[in-house]
């Protein structure tokens, strides 16, 4: 089986980026979990209408600036590559907006 994966990278610090990634996760998840040693966060994710487990990680590029890394785990019985690659893909987008809220409110 093909494992979809997305990168993308935020114009902000990790920590900040781990924490729009935690946000999103619980807003689509109701089993988010996250593995500490590695700043893993996986979870059921449910996506226009379709429910795939989904690993959500974010590594620090430099002081300003994080990757953003989503990766397809199980996807959703019957989810197609496309599917699949834009479930990835509206998962990114989300945090990216949440990103730009947060940034415009300050």
């Amino acid at each position: 089986m093909l494992l979809i994966e997305l990168k993308r990278e935020l114009p902000c610090p990790s920590i900040y980026g781990r924490a729009l990634a935690l946000d999103m996760a619980e807003t689509v998840s109701e089993d988010a979990s996250v593995c500490k040693e590695h700043w893993q966060l996986t979870g059921t994710m449910k996506i226009y209408g379709n429910e795939s487990l989904v690993a959500m990680e974010v590594s620090e590029k430099d002081e300003s600036h994080s990757v953003l890394h989503l990766k397809m785990l199980s996807p959703a019985p019957r989810l197609s590559i496309n599917g699949q690659s834009r479930a990835l893909g509206f998962l990114a987008d989300a945090i990216e907006q949440l990103l730009e809220n947060s940034l415009s409110n300050k």
